[in-house]
Formats: C-alpha cells, structure tokens, sequence
C-alpha cells in the first residue's frame, strides 16, 4: 500500500520548523526549533526521524524560507523522494501554517507572484497596501496551487482553544476600536 507523507519545513537562518500533515510541530531532541547545520546533517536527521520508506512511500514537501537560494538547494537535496500529485498546497493550508508563526505582517513569494499576510491573536487577513520593508519568505515545494495567491484571506477568524479561553476578547476589539480614532 503506497503511503503520502506531507511536510512543512519552515526555515529561520540555521533553524528549521518541522510541520507534519496536521500541521502540528515537529520536535526533533525536545526542540521546536531544530538547529541542523549542514544541508546533509539536516536530511540524515530527518529520514531517521520521519521513518519515511524512500522505496515505497511518496512525499509532498513545501518548504519557507527568507533565503531563495537556500532553499533552491533543499529543494533539489528532496528530489530524491517520490513526489505524490494528489494534494495541492492550498490557501487553507498556507493559513493553518501562518497561524502556527508570530504575529506580525510577512510578503509570501510563490511563483514570483508576491502578497502580504498580516496576522494578529485572532485573525489573518490578507493586505492590499503594504511596505516592501517586510518580512519576505519564500514558499517552494511540489503541488502548490496555482492559485493560492487568489485564497481569500480578508478576516479570517483564528480558531484555537488558546483564544476561545482568553479573557476580555470583546474588551481587545473595543480598545483597538477606540484606538483607531
């Protein structure tokens, strides 16, 4: 039976965050953040870890970076794997993986088509205006929509546990109200 395997590998200068199919984090040694040196340390840890079988079982990869080139090279270290074609990597999905990052404004770049996500405790929402001094992180893989630039992002409620029990939600939406005028 021919397994599918899907991962997110979120890249920070030597740093890497491992995302699995259900975008939960990966720990490698207790760690959230994994510090993997070389290109091919980082590979021998992974498949020791993953228990991926490279015979039989096919893998989905997408990988986000600020470093093109950086990540141009784990691109082609991955295309050893068997790549599977039967999930894209959509708008959703690239939600549910922003959500898991800090809150802050980022410009995505897939397929050199450039937009801005700004995201905050509750919502993630896509800008129409916004400065090049961003945050700019690459996003490369195989089976990325063609389309996930078009993804409705506009005021999408972040739904966790974490902020359907935080107190005073309504006070933070009044206080940032009022702040605005």
């Amino acid at each position: 039976m021919e397994r599918v395997h899907k991962y997110f590998f979120w890249f920070e200068e030597n740093y890497v965050k491992i995302y699995n199919k259900d975008y939960k984090l990966v720990k490698y040694d207790g760690e959230e953040k994994y510090l993997f040196g070389t290109i091919e340390n980082f590979w021998k840890v992974w498949e020791k870890n993953s228990k991926i079988n490279i015979e039989k079982d096919k893998v989905d990869f997408i990988f986000f970076s600020d470093d093109k080139e950086k990540l141009n090279l784990f691109i082609d270290f991955s295309k050893k794997y068997k790549e599977s074609n039967s999930i894209l990597f959509s708008g959703e999905e690239l939600k549910k993986i922003i959500i898991e990052q800090a809150n802050e404004k980022i410009i995505f770049n897939i397929f050199d088509e450039e937009f801005c996500i700004e995201k905050d405790e509750y919502i993630c929402r896509k800008l129409n205006n916004y400065s090049e001094n961003l945050k700019k992180i690459y996003v490369l893989g195989n089976n990325i929509d063609l389309n996930i630039s078009k993804y409705n992002f506009s005021n999408k409620i972040i739904e966790n546990i974490e902020s359907k029990n935080q107190k005073g939600i309504l006070n933070n939406f009044f206080i940032n109200e009022y702040a605005k005028k």
